[in-house]
């Protein structure tokens, strides 16, 4: 037809992006390495969490290595001793960012 097709790409948000060294993210990767004895390290997701509707705000998930994460697929699931870490996490989490000390 002879007509001339051109893209246009629209970002209707800026991107959500929390440096790795900001108090939140330091914190939360402090109580990783305390819970599991294993270093952190953050991790970028192509998918928007509800943590981009607080300022700063982050999503702390339980996955221990994203090459063999199973969350949202056809085989999601977790074991009991996966879901005992996930509450341990999240209670020492909590209890971090509430400014307890032991």
């Amino acid at each position: 037809s002879g007509a001339t097709v051109a893209a246009e790409v629209t970002s209707l948000d800026e991107p959500h992006l929390v440096p790795a060294d900001s108090p939140l993210v330091s914190s939360l990767l402090a109580v990783w390495q305390d819970v599991t004895g294993k270093p952190g390290r953050p991790v970028a997701i192509g998918g928007g969490t509800q943590a981009r509707l607080f300022p700063d705000g982050v999503d702390f998930g339980p996955a221990e290595d994203m090459e063999h994460y199973r969350g949202h697929g056809t085989d999601e699931y977790l074991t009991p001793e996966e879901l005992h870490r996930i509450a341990e996490l999240t209670v020492a989490a909590v209890w971090k960012l509430a400014g307890a000390t032991s």
